[in-house]
């Protein structure tokens, strides 16, 4: 996996998973069908103020098919992220900047596990990441590409486009707030 830097345009639609415990079943269905993962990672995630800071690391196994080897989290670079309307700029940043960050976020980060996938519908190829966030158990499904109109969402899916509630930074902030009121 390579870290992706500069700017960066974020036309998508978002979903959620229905609220149902029926859905989630059919909704890992749903995801098996598109084939295995083209990328599978987790971020670190955190921001002061409006910049998001995250740190990606992927899971590398040592072993083979046959031999359980040890599993190594590799870091794969930290980025500075700062949004101006749908245009994202995302800078590689150091280690160190990241860690003096850090400390300003009052040592509160989100975790999310993103898996993506390419799918073609309607002749249209469309990007999906499934991002689970383990730290409040949400699941966001960010869909990308040419003609988004014509992708067709599961009905298990509620979108939620536009709904500033189920943005990365509204997430942080929830889980800030959780966080504060049980220290």
């Amino acid at each position: 996996m390579e870290l992706v830097t500069g700017n960066i345009v974020n036309t998508e639609r978002k979903f959620i998973i229905r609220p149902n415990s029926n859905n989630y079943w059919l909704y890992r269905d749903w995801i098996h069908h598109l084939g295995d993962a083209k990328e599978d990672y987790w971020i670190e995630q955190f921001y002061i103020g409006d910049i998001k800071y995250r740190c990606i690391t992927v899971e590398e196994s040592s072993g083979s098919f046959f031999d359980d080897g040890e599993t190594e989290t590799k870091v794969v670079g930290y980025t500075k992220n700062v949004k101006n309307g749908n245009i994202t700029n995302v800078m590689e940043i150091s280690e160190q900047e990241y860690n003096e960050a850090y400390k300003y976020a009052d040592c509160i980060v989100s975790y999310k596990n993103r898996m993506s996938y390419v799918t073609t519908m309607n002749g249209n190829e469309f990007h999906i990441d499934d991002d689970y966030y383990t730290t409040t158990g949400e699941t966001i499904i960010e869909v990308s590409g040419e003609h988004l109109e014509e992708f067709n969402p599961p009905e298990i899916f509620e979108e939620v486009t536009g709904n500033p509630y189920y943005s990365a930074k509204a997430i942080y902030d929830r889980l800030v707030e959780f966080v504060k009121r049980n220290r």
